[in-house]
């Protein structure tokens, strides 16, 4: 860097800071380590998605509405209701016969119950008979409440919607906490046992997989921790610890995968999304460094704005070095306790490329 770029002075009037989003900070020393960035994306976590399917043939009650793709849900909760269909091909008149023979078959077990406790009280049956009596009435009472149950299932199936009994429906509930990703549930729709309605992904705790090129292989034998870009943050996000560091190359990208946890509770990671993954490859040095948001791209060239007065600032070409929780290392270009401009820094250089500084005046 030249003494005459050094110089170089961009005038930038305070009423131009103030109405824009403008922030300065002071360059100091930070322990940073080297890196690889690659590309990466987020994947669920190990037992982070459940498949909900119909545990029975039958149809989906419309009283129960089956929650929508993006519906957040939680473990043990209720996605949709079954209706069970019916065993066998029935009308209600016959299933409406079936249920009066059994009240009646029930009616003279207990006559017949009734009569045994009599006899019995008079000694002239023996006590066998009165169990042998209280085995009948339990049966009957047992194969009315099954028949009882078969026509309220076919109410359930005939009307869609209905609850005649309390048992009748089979109530699906999540496996798991997390987001509906699939939903192939319709209200009033007849499914098959065995047929996909749900799919819930967990989104609390993550798994981030970085793509590292097979030539770059070596390095992860030094890999001492990692952090994702999240487009829209300035600050990275940490990641937690190694679930494993891959050693075998994928034959169609030729990648070696690193899968990192990540915790995921503020939700700023989506399943499925690409991000870059920053690997850490070197022990920690200490050296001077900004925040990354101060560097700008000047026609491939990365400068950054040094504040040395306070409508004043000098245009810095600067060499980096290694990068790490959103800072950068200066290797070259500014030096300790020289502030710097974080936010704002792209209009400075605007402002320098152009022959007139803009007008601006003070708002009374």
């Amino acid at each position: 860097m030249s003494s005459e770029e050094k110089r170089e002075s961009v005038p930038f009037l305070k009423e131009q800071q103030w109405a824009m989003e403008f922030a300065t900070q002071v360059a100091q020393e930070r322990k940073l380590r080297a890196s690889l960035r690659v590309p990466g994306e987020i994947r669920p976590r190990t037992g982070g998605q459940a498949e909900v399917t119909a545990s029975i043939a039958g149809r989906l009650s419309s009283r129960h509405v089956p929650s929508a793709i993006g519906t957040s849900v939680t473990q043990g909760q209720v996605l949709a209701a079954l209706a069970p269909r019916t065993a066998n091909a029935v009308d209600r008149a016959s299933l409406e016969l079936a249920v009066s023979e059994a009240t009646t078959a029930l009616s003279l077990a207990r006559k017949d119950q009734d009569r045994v406790e009599r006899l019995l009280a008079a000694g002239a049956v023996p006590a066998k008979r009165m169990e042998e009596a209280k085995g009948r009435e339990s049966t009957e009472a047992a194969r009315l409440a099954a028949t009882q149950h078969r026509l309220d299932q076919f109410e359930t199936n005939r009307r869609a919607d209905g609850e005649p009994g309390k048992d009748t429906l089979f109530l699906l509930r999540s496996p798991i906490s997390g987001v509906v990703a699939e939903s192939h549930a319709t209200a009033g729709a007849s499914v098959e046992e065995g047929q996909s309605l749900y799919k819930i992904v967990a989104v609390d705790s993550v798994y981030a997989v970085a793509n590292v090129p097979e030539s770059e292989g070596v390095r992860l034998g030094r890999v001492s921790g990692a952090e994702v870009e999240v487009p829209g943050l300035d600050v990275p996000v940490a990641l937690g610890k190694a679930i494993s560091i891959g050693r075998i190359v994928d034959p169609e990208s030729r990648t070696l995968n690193v899968i990192y946890a990540a915790n995921n509770s503020k939700c700023l990671l989506a399943v499925g999304q690409s991000v870059f993954i920053r690997l850490y490859t070197s022990k920690i040095v200490q050296a001077t460094a900004v925040p990354v948001t101060a560097v700008v791209d000047d026609g491939g060239q990365p400068v950054v704005f040094v504040q040395v007065g306070g409508e004043s600032f000098e245009r810095r070409p600067v060499r980096l070095g290694n990068q790490e929780a959103g800072f950068v290392q200066v290797v070259d270009g500014v030096k300790p306790n020289e502030r710097v401009v974080t936010k704002g820094a792209y209009l400075i250089r605007l402002a320098a490329l152009s022959p007139q500084i803009p007008a601006h005046g003070h708002v009374h």
